[in-house]
């Protein structure tokens, strides 16, 4: 079984002390792409998942929206 969970500065906390036992962390548009990529390099031992949330359900509605989730996915090398 594997444990994805969204990453936060608690996570954080616990992943420093190694008192987190996942496998991965989720972001998403919560965060910037320069903040995952700065995620990314203080943990780079841990997958990173892009979550979309409502970014994702009102594609049609943002502006833009399209090309930030490309750029999400492409910094996260999320699926």
């Amino acid at each position: 079984m594997q444990l994805t969970t969204n990453l936060s500065e608690p996570l954080l906390e616990l992943i420093h002390r190694n008192q987190a036992p996942i496998d991965a962390v989720e972001v998403g548009p919560w965060f910037s792409v320069p903040q995952i990529r700065d995620y990314r390099q203080m943990l780079p031992d841990l997958p990173f998942y892009f979550h979309g949330g409502d970014l994702i359900d009102r594609v049609g509605l943002i502006l833009g929206a399209v090309s930030r989730i490309v750029a999400y996915q492409q910094c996260t090398d999320s699926p």
